[in-house]
């Protein structure tokens, strides 16, 4: 945004300052003026390339999915805890749901009426893992006090772990139910642990500290408008376990068509059973290796352009700071000297200048340090008799500076009287 302030184009902050940051300016906050319109148009437009190329780095980050392969989830059930159930269900149905994750969250917390924004740390989710988890049983929904009487269950959790790869920058805790009937929680896409945890409160907001224990998990469903207290917590595979594997007999030779339906009910995926250059050469899988090759290909120069454009837009401000400081350097100086009550004899005022073309640094900084470092180099050089006969008045009394000049130079003709 560019705002006419005084008779100057300035360049606004736009956007809200990003929390902890030592750097970013609060919204509304002005970033730079400049005497023209143009000057203002380019360091805006630098700007605005600058933030498109972060934001779609940080984009790219968000195309992350966890989904569990029936394999995964049977891998993770203790093998005596299958025998135990498959003693009464030889074909037991297995549910795996993502329990809670790093973030920000609403819950409903028992005893406050209104609805908290609580921030779960790393350090929360991994105390999950301190407490026993196997066991806990399912049940409708929730009630109003998380406690489990006289309320029916619909599973049990048979197995949790925290994932060993992190998710979009989070870490999550998983867990495995066994459900007895599958019909009653075909649809049951989401839960919502009923659980105690102890919060602090740092500058006014909730934060979690660690789970002290879980007395059950309630099944929802998005289909009838439910939602999670974690946005994730939601269905991340499931699995009918056999009894027995397929078995291939001299008599009955297994079809295609029955392998291929074998494959499916498994849930087994192409990645478990093809190398990626084997999936490659695959006449329908193959022209679409090519054609995502292509595109990352184009995305990757096309990265490289957005990223020379960012230097590009960069190097402009930097030139357009410097072209800013030479234009306003004389301004600077002689507010310096107001601001300052420094009066300048027309000699002396001469002088500096002179000594002011061969200033490179021409922040502020360097400018206070310049007047008193030049005013002493004058009064050096009246008192040899370099500029002819000066009054005592007009020679003013200041500290520092040991520079050699060139008196040769032809800038100082006008203020140096021959012998």
């Amino acid at each position: 945004m560019i705002k006419n302030i005084n008779g100057k184009y300035c360049v606004i902050h736009g956007h809200a300052q990003k929390s902890g940051s030592k750097i970013d300016k609060p919204k509304g906050s002005v970033i730079k003026c400049f005497d023209t319109l143009e000057e203002a148009r380019k360091m805006h437009r630098a700007i605005v390339i600058s933030q498109k190329t972060q934001s779609f780095h940080k984009s790219i980050l968000c195309f992350r999915d966890l989904k569990l392969t029936q394999n995964e989830i049977l891998n993770k059930i203790d093998n005596n805890d299958m025998q135990r159930i498959k003693q009464n269900n030889p074909h037991p149905f297995f549910r795996a749901y993502d329990l809670a994750m790093e973030g920000e969250f609403s819950p409903k917390v028992l005893g406050e009426e209104n609805i908290k924004s609580i921030k779960w740390t790393r350090k929360a989710i991994q105390s999950i893992k301190n407490v026993a988890l196997k066991g806990i049983k399912f049940f409708k929904g929730h009630n109003e006090d998380n406690s489990t009487d006289d309320r029916e269950s619909f599973g049990e959790v048979v197995a949790n772990y925290e994932t060993e790869t992190e998710i979009d920058n989070k870490t999550h805790h998983i867990i495995i139910g066994y459900f007895p009937d599958k019909s009653l929680v075909v649809n049951d896409d989401i839960i919502s642990m009923e659980a105690e945890w102890s919060f602090f409160d740092y500058a006014g907001k909730w934060i979690a500290d660690k789970l002290s224990s879980v007395t059950g998990i309630a099944l929802g469903a998005t289909k009838n408008g439910e939602q999670p207290a974690f946005s994730g917590a939601r269905l991340l595979g499931e699995v009918q376990a056999l009894e027995k594997g397929i078995k291939m007999s001299d008599e009955k030779k297994l079809n295609f068509y029955d392998l291929q339906k074998s494959v499916k009910e498994m849930n087994v995926f192409p990645h478990q059973i093809f190398t990626l250059d084997q999936l490659k050469e695959d006449r329908e899988f193959g022209k679409h290796f090519i054609e995502f090759e292509t595109k990352e290909k184009k995305f990757v120069e096309d990265i490289k352009v957005l990223e020379t454009r960012a230097k590009t837009a960069e190097d402009k401000i930097k030139s357009i700071e410097t072209d800013y400081n030479k234009t306003t350097a004389k301004t600077r100086m002689d507010n310096y000297l107001k601001t300052n009550n420094i009066i300048l004899t027309p000699k002396e005022k001469n002088f500096i200048d002179v000594e002011f073309n061969d200033l490179s640094d021409l922040t502020d900084e360097s400018i206070q340090k310049f007047v008193p470092k030049a005013r002493d180099k004058f009064k050096t050089l009246a008192q040899q008799g370099i500029f002819g006969e000066i009054k005592k008045e007009e020679i003013q009394v200041t500290s520092g500076g040991d520079k050699k000049i060139d008196l040769e130079k032809p800038e100082f003709n006008d203020c140096i009287t021959p012998d």
